[in-house]
């Protein structure tokens, strides 16, 4: 593990970087900023090594440019609607910051943007923060986890708790952008998407979950075998319109709940690349990237719309309105605990 400074965020707060490399070379940089993963450094077919998470080199551009670039989100991962819930009797309002009517990765001032603390070992860092009370609208003081180990075979798993004072919301998760051609590759929509998931869960045109689970049988939601990505991307389906691609919940196959099992692969023909994702959690958000602009990632990379693709393990979003969904309530005294993994392999 090697350690060094990032530079200081615009408010004064020193940021560091944590590298670590395996003994086959490859390698997986965190920095402590957002605990977020900076970039994953693993072999092609022919040996390579390439980056293949987007992100930036310096540390003003993750503070300049939306999109949670490999950051751990939260208080509540993805949308509560109408920004606001009710937890004992009491409804508590949040911050609208997606599209005036939600609170998108835990409002303004979520995870992503906190100087999490560090602690280290030779193929591990562990990240903490604490979120005060009220902090963003959120009952309760939370301390948050995340432990990140890379090991030799080119599996990078994160392991996350968080426990309350009180009653409180908290769904976890990681929002890498992947990209197994390299970051500065073709699109991600030219990669092949596995999801191990027979349905899916539809949202209404404030991306709000409808309560549904639908079937992905027969629809451009079906990946239950190989898919190129950009298949269907641009076909009139009304849920592709509404979110501009994906930008939706699978449900996970379980054989019990919590069980970690697989959620799904991506592969890269161009490269031989795959990362196969496997997770504790009910369910996956696969986002396409619609929304990423124009802009310039690292090492001169230009990324474009589409140029990575999210694969965000948590619980359902929006079950705090939609209550026959998992619950992503955290009681005072309990620990809220989920494990994923990205398994990074070649053929």
């Amino acid at each position: 593990m090697k350690k060094s400074v990032f530079g200081s965020t615009s408010d004064g707060r020193e940021v560091c970087l944590y590298e670590l490399t395996n003994r086959s070379g490859a390698s997986v940089t965190l920095c402590d900023y957002g605990a977020r993963i900076v970039s994953v450094c693993v072999p092609d077919r022919d040996g390579r090594l390439d980056d293949v998470v987007l992100g930036y080199s310096d540390l003003g551009a993750y503070e300049r440019n939306n999109g949670y670039f490999g950051a751990v989100v939260g208080r509540c991962a993805n949308r509560l609607r109408n920004a606001a819930f009710r937890l004992n009797g009491r409804d508590y309002a949040l911050p609208a910051n997606n599209l005036g009517v939600n609170t998108l990765h835990g409002g303004f001032h979520g995870f992503d943007k906190k100087v999490w603390n560090a602690q280290c070992t030779e193929s591990s860092v562990k990240f903490s923060c604490v979120s005060a009370d009220g902090e963003e609208g959120f009952p309760g003081r939370v301390e948050a986890f995340v432990a990140y180990t890379f090991t030799d075979e080119n599996e990078l798993v994160l392991c996350y708790e968080a426990q309350s004072d009180s009653d409180t919301v908290v769904n976890l998760t990681n929002h890498a952008y992947f990209n197994l051609a390299g970051h500065a590759g073709e699109k991600a929509t030219e990669q092949r998407l596995t999801i191990d998931a027979d349905f899916y869960t539809p949202v209404n045109d404030c991306l709000q979950l409808t309560g549904e689970i639908l079937s992905v049988a027969g629809t451009v939601f079906d990946f239950r075998t190989p898919r190129r990505i950009g298949l269907f991307i641009d076909d009139p389906h009304p849920q592709l319109r509404i979110a501009g691609g994906y930008d939706h919940t699978f449900v996970m196959r379980k054989s019990e709940r919590g069980a970690y099992e697989r959620a799904a692969e991506l592969y890269s023909p161009a490269t031989g690349r795959y990362m196969e994702v496997f997770t504790t959690q009910p369910g996956m958000q696969f986002y396409s990237g619609n929304n990423i602009t124009a802009r310039a990632g690292k090492n001169g990379a230009v990324y474009e719309k589409r140029q990575g693709v999210c694969l965000e393990t948590h619980c359902f979003p929006d079950a705090m309105y939609n209550t026959h969904f998992p619950s992503p309530v955290l009681r005072a005294g309990e620990r809220f605990c989920q494990t994923t993994g990205f398994r990074f392999g070649v053929r």
